[in-house]
C-alpha cells in the first residue's frame, strides 16, 4: 500500500493539537478557560517537535464518494 504523503501544514497540526487539549473523547469542551491554554501548549509542544527532528505527514483529502 503506498500512500502519497505530504508535510502537514503548521497552522493544521496546532489546530489539531488545540482541538485535543480544549475538547474530551466525546467532542464536548472540557472549560472555557483551557481555550487560551490550549494554543499555549499547542505552540510549545509543536516547537518541541520541531527541534527533535520530527516530520508530521498527513495523507491526501479522501475523495467525496458518488450517490447511485
Amino acid at each position: 500500500m503506498t500512500d502519497n504523503l505530504s508535510d502537514a501544514a503548521r497552522a493544521d497540526l496546532l489546530q489539531s493539537i488545540e482541538f485535543a487539549v480544549k475538547f474530551n473523547a466525546s467532542g464536548k469542551a472540557t472549560n472555557a478557560a483551557r481555550d487560551y491554554a490550549a494554543a499555549a501548549l499547542a505552540g510549545r509542544v509543536l516547537e518541541h517537535l520541531e527541534r527533535c527532528g520530527y516530520m508530521i505527514t498527513k495523507r491526501p483529502p479522501m475523495k467525496g464518494h458518488s450517490t447511485p
